[in-house]
């Protein structure tokens, strides 16, 4: 069976995938967890439609990434049910996630959350799993 995905070029085991999917989704969600809490605690939900600004537009847009990141999740959740290994899903929801997380970061950091991403918990957890599997020679480049 052809298999697809846009990582299929990188790592093309789906066993090596799904060990680097799984830190990335954990760290994911504890990083928003926290933000979320810190958002929290730092101000009210108090809109006012003549203070709109792009920080509040990216709020905004991290809050609707969140139903697409867990569709996703249910969507993979079907296909691996059935016994397909579709990871075209798996992948979408990582990229979604990172969306939201980069949203999130501006609508909380301003200028300082595009600063925030390259070093953000997901992302440290991708380039980890990415030089694990480097070394034990794994991945093809």
């Amino acid at each position: 069976m052809l298999q697809l995905g846009f990582s299929q070029r990188f790592v093309s085991d789906e066993l090596q995938f799904e060990k680097l999917a799984y830190p990335y989704h954990v760290a994911l969600v504890a990083t928003q967890f926290c933000l979320m809490q810190y958002a929290a605690r730092r101000s009210g939900s108090d809109i006012e439609i003549s203070k709109l600004s792009f920080r509040w537009l990216m709020g905004v847009l991290a809050s609707m990434m969140v139903s697409p990141y867990l569709l996703a999740h249910v969507f993979r959740g079907y296909y691996k049910a059935i016994g397909s290994s579709f990871r075209d899903y798996e992948e979408m929801a990582m990229v979604i996630g990172f969306l939201s997380l980069m949203f999130f970061s501006v609508n909380l950091f301003g200028f300082w959350g595009f600063v925030f991403i390259p070093v953000s918990p997901p992302i440290l957890a991708l380039v980890v799993q990415f030089v694990i599997m480097k070394r034990r020679n794994d991945m093809r480049f």
